[in-house]
């Protein structure tokens, strides 16, 4: 099942020492939590964002209740915008913080927040986006599991294998062998083949051996 397979993933991800940067800054508290002092903003909700200048962004919170998402921002002075996704400019906002901002813990709220709907084109763009190219090793494996629930089709299947012949860490290696074994076929007996012979990493050749031999 899907929770066997992520725990198996998770415990692989430690045992091959994947610690850099799971975290780097704590996980914002949820609306409900009152534990924290909220800042002063002043509301911007539902407005078009289109002339504001922002500056940085110091907090996303995702209300997973009612999917509402809202964001702290730094502008011309503090803002507090709120919405879901489905918002354009919200979404639009989500997407350029993943594919850019410098601070890795608010690409992964942002991340988390986009996850509510992921078969959407751009957010889907962004998670694969994230997945290849984020530097994050805990952002990638957010947006790994994220994709591995949506359909399977060619465009997914060739992210998996770029993740697997590219990645530099053994982990995350690992887990997109565990993703392509549940959908291996012909195509990909020479990625396994090669990759079994020729990974860095034993445990990632041995799981290609393995995966190669259920297909075979």
């Amino acid at each position: 099942t899907l929770s066997v397979s992520r725990g198996v993933t998770v415990l692989a991800l430690l045992v091959l020492g994947f610690s850099a940067g799971w975290l780097v800054r704590p996980r914002a508290e949820q609306f409900s939590s009152g534990r924290t002092t909220q800042p002063a903003v002043s509301p911007f909700v539902g407005a078009d964002l289109s002339g504001v200048r922002i500056s940085g962004i110091s907090q996303v919170v995702t209300d997973p209740e009612t999917g509402v998402v809202r964001l702290t921002v730094d502008a011309e002075r503090r803002l507090a915008l709120e919405g879901t996704v489905d918002d354009p400019n919200i979404q639009h906002l989500l997407v350029s913080v993943v594919k850019s901002y410098e601070n890795a813990g608010i690409r992964r709220e942002s991340l988390e927040a986009l996850m509510v709907r992921p078969q959407n084109p751009e957010i889907r763009a962004a998670l694969i986006h994230a997945l290849l190219r984020d530097q994050n090793l805990g952002v990638r494996l957010e947006a790994l599991e994220a994709l591995r629930g949506l359909g399977w089709d060619a465009v997914t299947r060739q992210v998996f294998v770029q993740v697997l012949e590219r990645d530099i860490n053994p982990g995350i290696r690992v887990a997109a062998i565990n993703v392509l074994a549940e959908h291996a076929d012909a195509e990909l007996l020479p990625v396994l083949r090669e990759l079994a012979r020729k990974d860095r990493n034993a445990y990632v050749r041995w799981k290609c051996a393995s995966a190669l031999r259920g297909v075979e």
